[in-house]
């Protein structure tokens, strides 16, 4: 028989207390009533101390103390952390913004220094291209003050050589510009044949060399024509051959139709430095139809015409050729007859005038001394004269005074005295052994000066 278990007694409380059999985990943590299970066995459990409930003092109690403390910490520190960074971010922020401001105003001021930097590159070319510009025209003024300056010495050295001195006149009382323009120009026609023959000479030579110079451009003109013409010579005939060959003989054909002449020779005048040219040109005939114009149609047209074209340029080189033959030959007289009259005129003329020249500038130079040394005579003369009057005066024993009423109204004048006298004598007696050896050796100086001595006295 099973083993049977008596119900509690009920308890003497009036309370209804309920006995829960099966609770939910909150209610784990209220300690049932012992009186009720007393007969149930209890079995020992860990209690858990964050579910069982808190003590005056029990651990449970300091823990959540404890853990609020941290908690209170831990949002504290929290706070601190998060106002901290807070300011810091903000802080950086201001500095990024100060950074920001910074670097936009570095961005302006090198926008400013590069458009600076630009405006001063072109305007370092502008000057740059300026100063090439006046370089170029200081080198070019430069050389045109340099021409100027050659001109001016070339125009001071054509007046020099238009200045005219004359020697050996004599002077007129009351002379003007008029009596000095009549002298120059009676001498310059004298000396008219001198200079029509140096302007002729002069003439004659730039024209031989004109003449020269356009010969030299003839000749290699011509060269060139005669090169050019047998090429195209050649090549015409080369074309007519092979027309023959295509088409056979033609030439009675061609001299039974043609009636007149497609190109004409044309006669231009030409003057080359005074000698008379004609220059010969190849005019094709407007009216004149091509007779041969349709020649070949047959057979052999392209080459026809090839023969055509050919022949008539050869016909325009061959005028040509002979026009440049014509002016050089005619330039080759010109250019030897005018170098006979330079060096006629330089070899034959010219030297025969300079002679007559040097002749008439010999005599008047002889007359020169001649008349010098006849003003010296007179002079020696007159001074030999007055010497011996004035001897002859102190040896008569007359004074002072009787010589000064002698000499008239000239009451300032001093005589010589007897010492003076007698050296001017003694030089004036020594003068006419040393005459002869001034002459012979061309010394005109005065041999003797005696006290008086004036320039007036050579106006006798």
């Amino acid at each position: 028989m099973p083993k049977l278990k008596r119900t509690p007694p009920p308890s003497q409380s009036t309370s209804t207390t309920q006995v829960q059999r099966a609770s939910s985990i909150p209610n784990f943590a209220t300690p049932p009533n012992e009186s009720e299970f007393i007969n149930i066995q209890q079995r020992s459990k860990r209690t858990c101390s964050e579910l069982s409930p808190a003590g005056p003092s029990s651990p449970t109690s300091e823990l959540d103390d404890f853990k609020e403390e941290i908690r209170s910490m831990l949002n504290k520190w929290n706070k601190n952390q998060e106002s901290a960074l807070q300011n810091f971010m903000s802080k950086i922020t201001q500095e990024l913004t100060e950074l920001r401001a910074q670097n936009e105003e570095l961005q302006n001021i090198r926008t400013d220094i590069e458009e600076s930097a630009r405006l001063i590159n072109a305007n370092y070319e502008d000057i740059r291209t300026r100063m090439g510009r006046l370089e170029s025209e200081r080198s070019e003024q430069r050389k045109h003050i340099d021409q100027l300056e050659k001109q001016i010495q070339d125009m001071h050295a054509n007046h020099r050589s238009a200045v005219i001195e004359l020697r050996n006149i004599a002077p007129k009382d009351k002379e003007n510009e008029g009596d000095l323009a009549d002298i120059v120009l009676g001498v310059c026609g004298s000396l008219a044949v001198q200079e029509q023959v140096n302007r002729g000479y002069q003439l004659l030579k730039r024209k031989a060399e004109a003449l020269r110079y356009r010969g030299r451009q003839v000749a290699s003109e011509l060269a060139s024509t005669q090169a050019i013409l047998g090429h195209t010579l050649r090549e015409a005939y080369i074309t007519l051959a092979a027309v023959k060959f295509t088409n056979g003989e033609s030439n009675a054909l061609v001299l039974e139709n043609i009636g007149q002449a497609q190109i004409r020779v044309q006669r231009v005048p030409e003057n080359i430095s005074g000698v008379s040219t004609v220059q010969l040109q190849a005019v094709e005939e407007d009216g004149v139809g091509d007779s041969f114009r349709y020649a070949g149609l047959g057979a052999g047209g392209h080459r026809t015409g090839e023969a055509k074209k050919a022949f008539r340029e050869a016909v325009r080189i061959l005028v040509k050729f002979a026009s440049l033959r014509n002016t050089c030959l005619l330039l080759d007289e010109a250019i030897r007859t005018t170098l006979r009259k330079v060096n006629g005129i330089e070899k034959v003329i010219m030297p025969k005038l300079r002679n007559t020249e040097n002749y008439i500038m010999t005599e008047m130079d002889e007359r020169e001394r001649e008349e010098f040394h006849r003003l010296k005579m007179v002079k020696a003369k007159k001074v030999k004269t007055r010497a011996r009057l004035l001897l002859r005066q102190s040896s008569s024993g007359f004074g002072a005074g009787e010589a000064q009423d002698e000499a008239g109204d000239e009451s300032c004048t001093k005589l010589p005295t007897r010492l003076q006298s007698l050296e001017c004598l003694t030089g004036i007696l020594t003068c006419n052994s040393t005459l002869s050896m001034t002459t012979e050796s061309g010394d005109f100086k005065p041999i003797c000066y005696p006290h008086n001595w004036d320039d007036d006295d050579l106006l006798f």
